[in-house]
């Protein structure tokens, strides 16, 4: 546990320092990219919610579009 809590404070520190000096909001200062570098999975993995949201709606869709097409059968 503690070589886990030891990483996910150094990737904190490292996403704080690439922040500071070439990240998208350089100009914004060391301690508002250290505040924004304590959720650098949410950073780095962006694309990974959005491909989880898609894959989330589809099975929304597709489990209410067999409910309706169960609810017409027996209908019958």
């Amino acid at each position: 546990m503690k070589d886990l809590v030891a990483f996910y404070v150094g990737m904190i520190v490292i996403f704080a320092i690439y922040g500071t000096f070439w990240g998208d909001h350089a100009f914004q200062g060391f301690f508002w990219n250290l505040e924004r570098s304590l959720f650098w999975p949410k950073i780095m993995f962006r694309g990974l919610w959005e491909i989880v949201k898609t894959i989330i709606q589809y099975i929304v869709v597709a489990i209410v579009s067999l409910g309706f097409v169960a609810y017409a059968i027996s209908r019958k």
